[in-house]
């Protein structure tokens, strides 16, 4: 007798990566789940099943951190919640008979190299980039002029970036191995979330960056023709890569040259922009995510979203010598609430991604006029200072 097909069996998941949201989610529809965590977490999950294991690369070393899980009650869907975990998800579904996609999709929208070459080969325009660990490509950087970003082929919040602005250093001097350059753009820089259902992006929003990686509005407030071109690029980008089914979080760029691709990750994006989402839209990103993780078609908004804003807070390394503006803040009329995760005497680390902050305040107005003074204003009288001592 032939096994049944998932949508016959009692669903049960595997996680890879902690997000509360989507864990929320999972227990509130009574989906039985287990966790897969690189690091052990401060709280073991009560009468949970949780594997500690790196991320593995390979279906081999894949297998042998779930050996834990062999001989379990089946996994019907794995759903990868933080892009370091994308590959190993890949090999996860097929070493537990679980859900599959191709896994040249999860290899596309996590290695910026071959991302950007097959949307290149598309048609898609994208920022000019170089294959640092090829030789011929290394002597061509001067090409891509400067300032020059080089990054690494696979991470996630900006880790791995470095600008090169002296003309005079050369690249030989710096790190290049499983590293790609890429043209610096002057532009204005935004993201496209979608949630895609059967190959077909079935709702979108757009972002954008009011100070990269310290402010996020949503929705973006771009001009009808703007937004029309940018949900196209979007479309075409995501058929290129072959994505049928998840979230995905596009982030391009406005030039002078047009729209450009910078990257695209099949993930919900970090930055709070899912609580933004949340706020703008009045409705639950976490669940619509997964249902198109489980092959449902989710319950999405119909209408346009409320002007939303989240300042994300790190003043910089050091211990915190003073606080200032809270009340102000928390004060004003578009303020919706405000998490900070310090006080003075606190020690802050160096931002190594746009994943560490030190909290973070939402704001909603009627208007994007509205809310740009109102984030003008947080970031004029909310004061953190740190010092080295």
């Amino acid at each position: 007798m032939p096994p049944a097909a998932p949508s016959e069996r009692a669903l049960r998941v595997l996680v890879l990566g902690r997000r509360q949201g989507l864990e929320a989610v999972l227990k509130e529809r009574g989906i039985p789940f287990a966790l897969w965590l690189e690091k052990p977490p401060p709280k073991l999950p009560s009468r949970r099943q949780v594997v500690v294991a790196p991320f593995a690369r390979t279906r081999a070393a894949v297998e042998k951190a779930l050996a834990p899980l062999q001989g379990s009650a089946p996994f019907t869907h794995v759903i990868a919640s933080v892009e370091s975990a994308v590959v190993a998800a890949s090999h996860a579904r097929r070493v537990l008979g679980a859900r599959k996609s191709a896994h040249t999709v999860a290899r596309s929208c996590h290695d910026k190299l071959i991302m950007k070459r097959r949307l290149r080969d598309a048609g898609v325009p994208v920022t000019d980039f170089l294959d640092l660990n090829r030789p011929d490509e290394r002597e061509r950087t001067d090409e891509l002029g400067r300032p020059l970003v080089l990054k690494d082929r696979v991470s996630s919040g900006s880790r791995g970036v470095e600008v090169v602005v002296d003309p005079a250093l050369p690249i030989s001097n710096l790190r290049t191995r499983d590293r790609m350059a890429e043209r610096f753009i002057t532009g204005d820089e935004m993201s496209v979330e979608s949630f895609v259902h059967e190959g077909v992006p079935v709702w979108t929003n757009t972002t954008r960056y009011w100070r990269p990686k310290h402010v996020n509005v949503v929705p973006a407030g771009l001009d009808p023709e703007t937004e029309r071109e940018v949900l196209e690029l979007n479309r075409r980008a995501l058929e290129a890569l072959s994505v049928r089914w998840g979230m995905t979080h596009l982030e391009l760029f406005l030039s002078s040259e047009g729209l450009l691709v910078g990257e695209v990750a099949l993930r919900p994006p970090g930055g709070y922009i899912m609580r933004c989402l949340e706020l703008a839209y009045d409705f639950d990103p976490w669940a619509a995510f997964c249902s198109v993780e489980l092959g449902e078609r989710p319950a999405l908004p119909s209408t346009p979203g409320r002007p939303t804003a989240v300042v994300v807070l790190h003043p910089g390394e050091g211990r915190v010598r003073r606080i200032a503006g809270l009340d102000d803040v928390c004060a004003h009329p578009a303020h919706v609430d405000t998490l900070l995760k310090v006080e003075v005497g606190s020690e802050v680390a160096a931002r190594v991604g746009i994943g560490e902050d030190i909290g973070r305040a939402l704001l909603q107005a009627e208007s994007q006029n509205a809310l740009d003074e109102a984030i003008r204003f947080v970031e004029e009288r909310l004061v953190i200072e740190v010092s080295a001592e």
